[in-house]
């Protein structure tokens, strides 16, 4: 049997080969790209400078993260299990998964983290779901939110 991979092509290879280790045959036809992209302003440095803490809701905002060289010394709060293994598989030392969704992960950081250490630093996409900004900021922190990817719909599946 044919099984038809959604996903960006980032994400669908593990699901791909599980899906082939099952005696069927994985047909790629990714319905977004992922496109990286530097920062509006360019200022990397300034956006780091007091960071506390890094908070990923998606594997493809380690994966900009790992593209503009963010320092890997920074803990890491990852929304889920998948996105922390995509942070420690990317070098970050410390990390921790909410095993959730954004409020999930709000909560994560209001436990381990004092508010008066400075901001943290979000890494995302032009979209984003869940309330996380507005959960952390409720509590005192300032979160800074960097635009490092974009999700594009794609123009034509592939011909399989």
């Amino acid at each position: 049997m044919h099984v038809v991979i959604t996903r960006p092509r980032e994400d669908a290879d593990d699901l791909a080969a599980d899906v082939a280790a099952r005696g069927h045959e994985p047909v790629l036809a990714p319905l977004l790209e992922i496109e990286l992209v530097r920062p509006a302003g360019g200022d990397l440095e300034g956006t780091l400078s007091g960071v506390q803490a890094l908070a990923f809701t998606s594997s493809n905002g380690v994966r900009a993260a790992a593209h503009l060289n963010l320092p890997r010394q920074l803990p890491v709060f990852a929304v889920g299990d998948a996105t922390a293994q995509s942070a420690e598989a990317a070098g970050f030392r410390q990390v921790e998964s909410a095993s959730g969704d954004a409020a999930a992960l709000a909560r994560l950081i209001r436990r381990r983290l004092d508010s008066r250490d400075g901001p943290v630093l979000h890494l995302s996409g032009e979209a984003i779901a869940g309330r996380l900004a507005e959960d952390l900021q409720a509590s005192g922190f300032a979160l800074r939110r960097v635009i490092g990817y974009r999700a594009q719909p794609v123009q034509r599946l592939p011909d399989a």
